[in-house]
């Protein structure tokens, strides 16, 4: 099992345009077939967060399955969405096996 997590620093300053880049970035990932069952949320203690505002993880049965998703159409689309929303070069994307 593979636990596969990223952590976003969103470009937006204010809440109300943080909460649609979140939004548009949950959705863009929630339509990719190959990532089940993502979960997202944001630092439960923002002032420890070193200034990632947005997070998610999900489970996948090995490095393939990984590897399977992320050479995706769906989720080359799904970067589409997310890379004019997120900073540039500081993304954390951490995997897990276990």
């Amino acid at each position: 099992m593979l636990v596969h997590f990223v952590l976003f620093k969103l470009i937006a300053e204010d809440e109300e345009a943080k909460k649609e880049a979140r939004d548009a970035i949950e959705a863009a990932l929630k339509k990719v077939p190959k990532l089940k069952e993502p979960e997202f949320g944001q630092p439960a203690l923002p002032q420890n967060s070193k200034g990632y505002d947005f997070g998610f993880f999900a489970r996948f049965a090995d490095r393939a399955a990984l590897k399977e998703h992320a050479d995706s159409d769906e989720h080359k689309k799904a970067q589409d969405v997310i890379l004019p929303r997120v900073k540039s070069g500081e993304t954390l994307d951490y995997d897990l096996e276990y």
